[in-house]
């Protein structure tokens, strides 16, 4: 059995539980877009990326690489960090 580590924020909340030795965001891209009311065009132009390559990201058909990965860090101040995006090995 893995033991449940949580990476919490200011807040309090979880931002990240580890599992396995894995990070797994708290919340998905798509459901801090929600949160936060804001457009996926709104965060597309933002990541300097199209609405398409957003929408496949929140759908998990595509990963970021690492450069996109640490701006979605940024720009959820640290709610969804790089190491959310692995697999396991």
């Amino acid at each position: 059995m893995a033991a449940f580590v949580s990476r919490q924020d200011t807040l309090s909340r979880p931002v990240a539980i580890c599992f396995g030795g894995r990070y797994i965001p708290a919340m998905t891209l798509s459901e801090w877009i929600d949160r936060e009311g804001l457009t996926k065009s709104a965060v597309a132009a933002s990541l300097c990326m199209t609405r398409g390559a957003l929408s496949n990201l929140c759908n998990g058909r595509f990963k970021p690489s690492l450069e996109t990965a640490v701006a979605i860090e940024r720009l959820t101040d640290g709610k969804i960090p790089p190491s959310a995006w692995l697999t396991a090995a």
